[in-house]
């Protein structure tokens, strides 16, 4: 993959190296020189690891792009200090958060086709213009017993394809994310679109239906384990606001978006089975239960759930509707499944020696 900026995506004028994973999260959650796992990749007879140090998992940046994002780092540190403590948080701090699970979710994919990219994926957003731009979900998980780790799970030939959903374990936290087009459309109540959209190699081919104009549950078509917080936001992608937002009525405009024009939507929680909006004070509200597994099973439990929504929108996700292009599409698609499916029987298995690196 070519070197450019992983913020921007032309080549870098002052050259920076950006630590796609923080130094302050990393220095918070261990040793900064150990090694981390950043995914598998198929090998020519079985699966292989990837292993960095993190402190080497910096990729090259614009001084100016990089700058531009210290405010972010250093807000969404006070935030997953507070988590950890587990501080009250307001609105402001979750949607902060969701931002910066944006940041590095497209970071980990840029940087894991920097490193392995077999399928010769070409990148067609960067940072800047991938965070805070597509619907976007969080759910939190916390275990009871307390260690310093950081891991990733789901940086795999899946995600490498359609970068949508990974998770991030922070010492007893696990924190998933995923940001997807129309992912919350029609939970809100808002148009669809009348089959997952088309991908050609002329763009995207969309055709809309009304929506109900009402809350619809389950709010997503994937299911998980209820013993979390889940967090939900709206964000239309600039191309669709006049398509989508003038067929809403104003209520229901003023009831899920911060205004009616912006296509950014509020934040919400889902509470004792209602959807409501995140208080703008701080609480408490946020904290999930608590499991009482050891690592290994928690890791277990959040790895498969993990994987399986990944195969989920991977599946019925985006067709190539290019006769000359398709043949092709179907063959990486199979063979980045096929990786997600061994991974997903090694745990349902509990073999997962590797996890205990």
């Amino acid at each position: 993959m070519e070197k450019v900026c992983v913020f921007c995506g032309q080549r870098p004028l002052e050259k920076t190296r950006e630590h796609v994973i923080p130094k302050w999260l990393i220095e918070l959650t261990g040793d900064p020189k150990r090694f981390a796992f950043f995914g598998h990749y198929k090998g020519s007879n079985d699966l292989k690891e990837m292993h960095l140090i993190f402190d080497q998992f910096t990729f090259p940046a614009c001084e100016k792009c990089n700058k531009g994002f210290d405010e972010l780092e250093a807000l969404a540190k006070l935030v997953v200090i507070d988590l950890l403590k587990e501080n009250p948080l307001d609105s402001k701090d979750i949607n902060l958060l969701l931002t910066w699970l944006d940041k590095v979710r497209i970071g980990l994919w840029l940087g894991s086709l920097f490193y392995n990219n077999p399928l010769g994926i070409d990148p067609n957003f960067y940072i800047n213009q991938g965070t805070s731009t597509r619907d976007r979900m969080m759910i939190i998980y916390k275990n009871r017993i307390k260690q310093k780790r950081l891991n990733f799970i789901g940086i795999h030939h899946v995600f490498r394809m359609l970068p949508i959903c990974y998770t991030l374990i922070i010492n007893n936290y696990a924190i998933t994310n995923i940001a997807k087009i129309f992912l919350l459309s029609k939970g809100f109540g808002l148009a669809i679109p009348n089959h997952e959209y088309v991908l050609t190699s002329r763009g995207n081919l969309i055709m809309f239906k009304p929506g109900s104009q009402k809350i619809n549950y389950p709010l997503v078509d994937i299911t998980f384990d209820k013993n979390c917080t889940e967090f939900y936001q709206l964000i239309l992608e600039k191309p669709f606001l006049g398509k989508i937002l003038p067929k809403l009525h104003t209520k229901h405009k003023k009831k899920v978006f911060i205004n009616e024009k912006s296509g950014i939507g509020k934040i919400f929680y889902l509470k004792d089975r209602d959807l409501i909006e995140y208080p703008r004070k701080k609480t408490k509200n946020w904290i999930p239960p608590s499991l009482d597994m050891s690592f290994l099973e928690f890791f277990r439990l959040i790895g498969m759930q993990t994987l399986e929504i990944q195969n989920h929108y991977f599946i019925k996700g985006s067709r190539m509707f290019d006769s000359k292009l398709e043949p092709e599409f179907k063959k990486q698609k199979a063979f980045a499944l096929s990786i997600n499916n061994i991974l997903l029987e090694r745990l349902r298995n509990r073999d997962f020696e590797e996890f205990k690196k």
